[in-house]
């Protein structure tokens, strides 16, 4: 394959053969394979050229995914699938960018606890079902919930949930009895098991 002309397109480049064929591949690409008009392709060499470049385009498109939050090696795989990109290249990708530190499920279930339960006050099964779901193994869920989830924060969380949940409902015309079990239903959704809801509420009464 003969290459007749080569156009730049922003980040793109339009590669015209003689054959009437056409390709676009990253700018980055067709530099670093020092491509010219006229340069004689042969299939191997064009093949490697258009593997080098999905390489390239997995590599960029995960790096933006992780430049917006962390996320599990599962999560980015599943992304960059959808974008249908080669399940076997995306793998090769996923596992160099972990090698290297980019990518780390046990720092995202680290900094997701924390922030899961500091900022949103879930509880711990709501936590550990979103972090299985993510791609997190089920036993490192538990294990990382009880170094960054401490048994404290998580009745002080059910208790501040309490509170704030009986503000809101005190302005609302309901009984006492309605209130409760509004509150309850709020934690249990939440995830919170039956004893933790109610030392939560009754807690909650004391600081009164």
């Amino acid at each position: 394959m003969r290459i007749a002309k080569i156009t730049r397109r922003g980040r793109k480049v339009l590669i015209n053969f003689e054959d009437e064929s056409r390709v676009y591949i990253s700018y980055e690409m067709a530099v670093k394979h020092g491509l010219r008009s006229g340069d004689e392709l042969t299939e191997i060499v064009f093949n490697t050229l258009l593997r080098d470049d999905s390489l390239f385009k997995i590599r960029s498109s995960a790096f933006r995914s992780l430049a917006r939050r962390l996320h599990t090696k599962m999560e980015l795989r599943d992304k960059l699938i959808q974008k249908e990109y080669q399940e076997e290249l995306v793998a090769l990708v996923l596992n160099d960018l972990e090698e290297k530190g980019y990518l780390d499920d046990l720092l995202f279930a680290e900094k997701y606890i924390e922030e899961k339960s500091l900022r949103k006050g879930l509880s711990k099964s709501k936590i550990k079902l979103e972090l299985v779901r993510k791609g997190i193994n089920k036993t490192v869920a538990e294990e990382y919930l009880k170094l960054y989830y401490p048994g404290e924060i998580y009745l002080e969380n059910a208790i501040k949930h309490v509170q704030k949940k009986k503000k809101m409902l005190s302005r609302k015309t309901i009984t006492d009895q309605q209130m409760m079990q509004k509150i309850y239903q709020s934690l249990q959704y939440k995830g919170y098991d039956s004893g933790v809801i109610f030392k939560a509420i009754n807690e909650a009464e004391n600081d009164l």
